[in-house]
């Protein structure tokens, strides 16, 4: 058990921030101790188990999020009520709202992959804290504007409608963000994920191992990634399978 774990443990779920001490988020920001403690009186944590719902779509502009632990989903409910994966946060990954993102932002929910802790702040809150703490939003908002960026580009590469691509893109993410070659997902939650039929998925992820790019596991333990610097490069236009 770690110094999070620790702190955790001896709030309870969905307490407050004062649950959490400066020391144990200093691994996750380069922050100093008075800036950590100015941050953590703004904001309130709360844990997710894996699945649970943390911010629906329409509401993203409402607050910052900050993950602290675990992985956090981000989908894109798209006009038919179908839900497009898009990206993925991780411990010290920021989400604040971004005026020029801002469309895109009222499409977007977040959720729990696996049990996390993530805080919030509200934005009239944040907004104050800006003025206040400039160095520190400084910090936040670079990090948050990289994720964006990474967000409107997958967005784009979805809505061109390259399924084979996307979902390779898919795939090496998600083994970069599980930081395993392994992913132990069955199509059907695979498909879930990327908001397309199990079908399609199916088809994508055999074409893939056509291209050993990786290889799907017996018994429905999931695929393994054999090549992902390939993975990450594949385009649809180069490939005729």
């Amino acid at each position: 058990m770690d110094a999070i774990d620790r702190d955790l443990s001896r709030g309870r779920r969905g307490g407050g921030a004062a649950s959490i001490s400066p020391a144990c988020l200093a691994q996750l920001w380069p922050l100093e101790e008075r800036q950590l403690e100015a941050l953590l009186a703004s904001a309130h944590w709360r844990a997710y188990a894996a699945g649970g719902l943390i911010c629906q779509a329409g509401l993203m502009d409402l607050s910052v999020l900050i993950v602290v632990r675990g992985i956090v989903e981000i989908e894109l409910e798209t006009n038919d009520a179908r839900r497009l994966l898009i990206g993925f946060m991780r411990s010290g990954d920021v989400l604040a709202p971004n005026e020029m993102h801002g469309p895109l932002a009222q499409l977007l929910r977040t959720q729990a992959l696996v049990d996390s802790v993530v805080f919030t702040v509200p934005s009239s809150v944040f907004c104050k804290f800006r003025e206040s703490h400039p160095d520190i939003v400084r910090i936040l908002e670079e990090q948050s504007n990289r994720r964006w960026s990474e967000l409107a580009l997958r967005y784009l590469d979805c809505s061109l409608n390259r399924k084979l691509r996307s979902t390779a893109h898919f795939l090496a993410l998600l083994s970069q963000v599980m930081q395993s070659d392994r992913i132990s997902l069955s199509q059907s939650e695979l498909a879930r994920l990327l908001g397309m039929s199990r079908a399609q998925c199916t088809r994508d992820i055999h074409r893939l191992q056509a291209l050993k790019l990786l290889r799907v596991e017996p018994g429905r333990q999931g695929i393994t990634i054999l090549d992902l610097e390939g993975l990450a490069g594949v385009d649809d236009l180069t490939v005729d399978l």
